[in-house]
């Protein structure tokens, strides 16, 4: 699969003069398309709104704000920790900074549901169900995605547990799975490379594999049962996690609401555990 810049550079001669205008800026400023509205790149090229829309469906978008969405999720995936701390200088103050994530995280939860392919959060969440057993694995910051789904979980169902293979180098968990288990591995990019290490060996023990993860993933497609895509592109130093958190609180609830009697019953006895003067010296 190409990336955009290299899509940019192939359909350089077949293109207008304007939008060859609009090719050459972007080829030299590629984090302005990331960062800037349509109106601010189109006066810094010199050309009008049209122009920049016409470049961006030359090279196979919907519009400025669909090219503007890829190019982002391209960027921060290649772009080194310090490059993405030294884009922050583009945030004037700390109210912008706060609005600006606050829009990302937004934005990306709004898009990550609005392009969520047909039934799959749902045949996710009874395969989740009807698991003997679910395990949720995530590398990096990721484990932090899985220890989260993981105390969701726990409350609604039994035998759900946190997969440390490929976190401390523990197999022996992943050996005994089986394919009346289920797995949640959040995957995000940077991370790919590690991840793979570990995702083809789960999925060769016959567990069924939901996969949590950001585009590009068609290459991670033969490894998971059901793909979640999510998007957590921001204009930070890190994902934004709100977009696969609100997948866990929905596994959660999901859960709950299909497994009712016995949810009750449990959500019950632990109640009374967290009572008893002998846990937690309550």
């Amino acid at each position: 699969m190409k990336s955009i810049t290299e899509t940019v550079t192939s359909l350089f001669s077949d293109m207008s003069k304007s939008e060859q205008a609009v090719a050459s800026y972007f080829l030299d400023h590629v984090q302005d398309f990331t960062l800037n509205t349509l109106d601010s790149v189109a006066d810094s090229i010199g050309v009008s709104t049209t122009s920049v829309i016409r470049f961006c469906r030359r090279v196979g978008f919907a519009g400025y704000k669909d090219f503007q969405n890829h190019l982002r999720t391209e960027v921060n995936i290649h772009l080194t920790l310090p490059e993405l701390f030294s884009r922050m200088n583009t945030l004037p103050d700390t109210d912008t900074l706060l609005q600006q994530v606050l829009q990302d995280g937004i934005g990306n939860i709004e898009k990550t549901f609005a392009e969520m392919p047909p039934n799959a959060l749902e045949n996710a969440a009874g395969a989740v169900y009807s698991a003997k057993r679910v395990f949720t694995i995530g590398l990096r910051e990721s484990l932090a995605l899985a220890h989260y789904t993981y105390t969701r979980l726990a409350t609604a169902r039994g035998n759900t547990q946190i997969l440390d293979v490929g976190y401390n180098g523990m197999v022996e968990q992943a050996l005994d799975l089986t394919e009346e288990d289920v797995v949640i591995f959040f995957l995000f990019h940077r991370y790919t490379t590690q991840s793979l290490k570990v995702l083809p060996f789960i999925k060769a023990q016959g567990a069924k594999v939901i996969l949590i993860t950001s585009s590009p993933y068609n290459t991670l497609e033969k490894y998971a049962d059901i793909i979640l895509p999510c998007h957590v592109t921001t204009q930070g130093i890190k994902n934004s996690s709100l977009a696969p958190l609100c997948i866990a609180d929905y596994f959660c609830n999901a859960v709950a609401l299909l497994n009712k009697d016995v949810t009750d019953e449990r959500m019950a006895k632990i109640e009374r555990t967290l009572k008893s003067e002998h846990v937690l010296g309550s």
